[in-house]
């Protein structure tokens, strides 16, 4: 057992994770499926610029932006949805990044409590 703040420290060495605010275990995970929990960040340039409302349908992205030919988006859980939908229209390049352990935790402890 391994307590720390140094989340990099952790990412390192653990194979499961608990997360304790104010005495309560919030969550108790692997590794693995914490970052299958954690949010990506994706970026993507288009040839030319797709309908506005082409993406408010796919399941699991929020925060969409697009601006003229790039779609910035957050993304959680399984990414096939935002794939097929993006196969539509002409990629020119698309970033992705996952966040890491210590912004997984920051979303997660900035939830509300559990009362």
């Amino acid at each position: 057992m391994l307590s720390s703040h140094v989340l990099s420290e952790v990412e390192r060495v653990a194979d499961r994770v608990a997360i304790i605010r104010s005495g309560r275990l919030l969550m108790l995970e692997s590794l693995a499926g914490l970052r299958e929990k954690a949010r990506h960040t994706v970026e993507v340039r288009f040839g030319s610029p797709p309908p506005p409302d082409a993406f408010d349908a796919v399941p699991g992205i929020t925060d969409v932006r697009l601006d003229g030919s790039v779609l910035r988006c957050a993304m959680q859980g399984v990414v096939d949805p935002l794939i097929k939908a993006l196969g539509r229209y002409h990629v020119v390049d698309l970033n992705s990044h996952e966040a890491d352990l210590e912004e997984t935790f920051l979303a997660l402890y900035g939830q509300e409590e559990p009362k």
